[in-house]
């Protein structure tokens, strides 16, 4: 679009139907389980990835596997969705290893935290052109850098950590936390507690 040139999509060979495809979630609270029912109703499967296994399942996660198993599940992943919060656990989960675990042409999508993804070992991956593609809302420093390679790559795709924004997103975050007050107070269990 912004040489102007008519490119037609058909025929690419990086152009695949996402039916059959597999996605793994990692982090399968609501944000997760919701994207991992989303991407199953277009015939994707999924594998969520939880801090135990019973913890995750779900209707809308058929497979579930550990932190800890996750690795074994990457060769088969082509979408490597990002949702979990940063703790101990998720800290740089993405690494180099993890990423050369991937198949060629995969893609990352981050909309957990920045600190979740080895952000050097991402731009490696991607300039490399081992991953296919990142579409990326969070970043180890925000705002990210003007310096950052990660601008410039033709296969990025970058908003600036608003992905789950829209206009009334501040009231809902304030009932949700005045409900889980009310809850924490009262020793009821939480909303979205961490999977």
């Amino acid at each position: 679009q912004q040489a102007q040139r008519w490119a037609p999509l058909i025929e690419r060979p990086d152009v695949h139907d996402l039916t059959g495809q597999t996605a793994m979630v990692v982090g399968m609270g609501r944000i997760g389980a919701e994207i991992a029912r989303m991407l199953q109703a277009i015939g994707m499967q999924v594998v969520g990835v939880t801090r135990s296994e019973l913890s995750g399942r779900s209707a809308h996660s058929p497979e579930v596997c550990t932190y800890a198993d996750m690795d074994a599940h990457l060769h088969r992943v082509h979408y490597l969705i990002l949702a979990c919060p940063l703790s101990p656990l998720t800290h740089q989960l993405v690494n180099a290893q993890v990423l050369r675990g991937l198949p060629q042409g995969a893609c990352v999508v981050n909309v957990a935290r920045g600190e979740v993804v080895d952000q050097a070992a991402l731009i490696h991956a991607l300039q490399s052109g081992h991953l296919g593609g990142a579409f990326l809302d969070v970043f180890e420093t925000e705002p990210l850098d003007a310096a950052s390679p990660l601008w410039r790559l033709p296969n990025v795709i970058i908003s600036p950590h608003t992905a789950g924004h829209f206009a009334e997103h501040a009231d809902r975050v304030q009932r949700l936390f005045l409900d889980n007050l009310g809850r924490f107070l009262s020793d009821t269990p939480l909303h979205n507690e961490y999977l």
